[in-house]
C-alpha cells in the first residue's frame, strides 16, 4: 500500500491476518530488560544518559560492531539494529536497556543470543568493573525521583499522558522491568486458541516469575511489584482480554478494540507529533484537524499496536507479557513455557482442559492476592501453585515433543520453574532471604545479581 491510498478498517485486520505463518516458520523471540547502574566511588547510581559510562556511550560502542547500526531519535541515539540477524537494543524510559532478540528457532539458540548480548557488554567495561546491569521486576533501590529520564520523544508524550489515567503508569514505566516471549500463528482459530490459554494462564506465568519484592531498600507487601504496578496503569489498553478469556477474540474484534485504545503520537519524518487521547478510529475517519497535511497509513497502525498493554498482546505474533525480569538461569525457562505448551497441538489442547477449569472471574478477582502472594494466592479453590504445577507438567511433555533437542543439550530450561513449583518459593521469596542475609544492603543485593559479573554462559 502507498502513502496516497486510503487507509481502511479492512486493511487494519489483514495486517494482522497477514501473521499467519506455516508450522514451519513459527519461530521464537525474546525480549528481555535489565536496569543499569554505574559505580561511582564504591555506590551504586542509576546509569544516566549522558557520562563516561552512560546509556548514551554505551550505545555509541555498540554501534561500532559488525551489523551494528545506531537509531537515533532527532540527536540522541537510543537503540541499536542488526542487519545480520534481526536483533535490536531498545532504550525504555528510564534507561532500562532491552534486547528484542531476533526469530529463533529453539530455546536453546535464544539462550545461545543472551550469552552473545551478555559477552557484547562485558566487553565495553575494558576490564573495569563501572557499569553493570540487574534483570530484576522492580528497581530496588532508588525512588521514581532518583531515576533520569531518556531522550525518547514518544516517552515525553507518554509521561505527560500517563498522569491522566490510573495511578501508577509513570511508575511502571521507570521503575518496571519484563522478560517476554513472542510465539506465532498459522490461523485466526489458532491464534483464538493460544490467545485464550496464554491469556488464562497468563497470572500463573506471573507468579512463578515473581522477582520484585523490594523497594527503595525495603521489603514491600507485595512478591511482584512489577505486576502490581499494572493493576492501575490505564483501564483502556491494558489488563486480561475479555474477549481472549470467552474465546470470542478474532482479528476483527482485537482490531476494534485497537481502535478504540487511545492514541499517543503519530510519527512522522523524525517528529513525534503528540495526538494523547484521541482515537485511531477518529483518525482513521478523518484525520486531526490540528494535522492537516498527515494522513493514516498502516505505520500508523503498526506504532499504534505497539501502544495497547494486555497482558498477552497480538500484532502479527502474540507477546506473552506477564514475566517480571529476571536472573539468566530463568530468562530462557519463559520461551520454553509458553513454547512446550504452545507449539505442541497435543499440549496446548491439554492447556486449553485446564484453562477451561478456570472462571474468568476468579481470575480477576484473585489478581491483587496474586501480586502479594504468588503461588500461596487462590483462584476459585485451587491455590496458583497447584495449577502452576499442572501447567508445567503438561509443558514439559509439550516442549519434549516439540523441541527434544533443547533437552538433550545440557540443559533443561524449564528445571527453574519446576523448583518453584514444587517448593512453592519464588524468586521474590529468595531476593528477600537473601536481602535478609546481606544486612539489608541493597547495593550488595544488585550486585550479586549484576549480569555482567556472571560468567558462566
Amino acid at each position: 500500500m502507498n502513502n496516497h491510498t486510503p487507509l481502511e478498517k479492512k486493511d487494519l485486520v489483514s495486517y494482522l491476518e497477514d501473521g499467519c505463518k506455516p508450522v514451519s516458520q513459527w519461530r521464537i523471540g525474546l525480549e528481555h530488560e535489565k536496569f543499569g547502574f554505574i559505580i561511582d566511588e564504591d555506590t551504586l547510581k542509576p546509569m544516566p544518559y549522558e557520562g563516561p559510562y552512560g546509556i548514551n556511550m554505551l550505545l555509541k560502542s555498540l554501534a561500532q560492531e559488525p551489523y551494528a547500526q545506531a537509531i537515533y531519535d532527532q540527536e540522541n541515539i537510543v537503540g541499536i539494529s542488526y542487519s545480520d540477524d534481526a536483533r535490536s537494543i531498545t532504550l525504555e524510559p528510564a534507561g532500562q536497556l532491552e534486547l528484542s532478540g531476533a526469530p529463533l528457532k529453539s530455546v536453546t539458540q535464544v539462550h545461545q543470543e543472551i550469552t552473545r548480548h551478555v559477552k557484547d557488554l562485558q566487553k565495553l567495561q575494558d576490564g573495569q568493573r563501572n557499569f553493570g546491569f540487574t534483570p530484576m521486576g522492580y528497581n530496588p533501590k532508588w525512588s521514581l525521583h532518583d531515576i533520569p529520564l531518556m531522550p525518547k520523544s514518544r516517552y515525553n508524550i507518554m509521561r505527560k499522558y500517563m498522569k491522566s489515567v490510573g495511578t501508577r503508569g509513570l511508575q511502571m514505566m521507570h521503575m518496571t522491568s519484563t522478560v517476554q516471549v513472542n510465539l506465532d500463528y498459522n490461523s485466526e482459530q489458532d491464534m483464538r486458541s493460544k490467545m485464550y490459554v496464554s491469556t488464562i494462564l497468563q497470572p500463573i506465568a506471573s507468579a512463578l516469575f515473581a522477582n520484585s519484592p523490594i523497594e527503595m531498600g525495603k521489603i514491600s507487601n507485595y512478591l511482584s511489584l512489577r505486576q502490581w504496578c499494572w493493576l492501575d496503569v490505564d483501564p483502556h489498553r491494558s489488563g486480561l482480554l475479555t474477549m481472549a478469556m470467552d474465546k470470542s477474540i478474532s482479528f476483527e474484534k482485537y482490531t476494534d478494540f485497537i481502535l478504540k485504545v487511545p492514541m499517543y503520537f503519530i510519527y512522522r519524518d523524525g517528529v513525534y507529533h503528540d495526538v494523547a487521547g484521541q482515537s485511531f478510529s477518529t483518525y482513521l475517519q478523518k484525520g486531526f484537524p490540528h494535522l492537516k497535511n498527515i494522513n493514516p497509513i498502516l505505520q500508523d497502525w503498526k506504532d499504534h499496536l505497539t501502544t495497547a498493554f494486555p497482558e498477552v498482546r497480538l500484532k502479527q505474533f502474540i507477546e506473552m507479557r506477564g514475566a517480571d525480569s529476571t536472573d539468566k538461569d530463568m530468562l530462557c525457562a519463559l520461551p520454553a513455557l509458553w513454547v512446550g505448551g504452545l507449539y505442541n497441538s497435543s499440549a496446548l489442547s491439554d492447556l486449553t482442559d485446564l484453562a477451561d477449569t478456570i472462571k474468568p472471574s476468579d481470575l480477576v478477582a484473585a489478581r491483587q492476592d496474586i501480586v502479594t502472594h504468588a503461588l500461596q494466592a487462590k483462584i476459585g479453590k485451587r491455590t496458583v501453585q497447584d495449577i502452576a504445577k499442572e501447567m508445567l507438567s503438561i509443558a514439559s511433555r509439550g516442549l519434549e515433543e516439540q523441541m527434544p533437542d533443547d533437552l538433550t543439550q545440557g540443559h533443561n530450561y524449564l528445571e527453574p520453574l519446576l523448583d518453584i513449583a514444587d517448593t512453592g518459593i519464588t524468586r521474590s521469596q529468595r531476593l528477600i532471604d537473601e536481602f535478609k542475609a546481606l544486612n539489608y544492603d541493597v547495593d550488595a543485593l544488585l550486585h550479586a545479581h549484576d549480569l555482567l559479573q556472571n560468567n558462566d554462559y
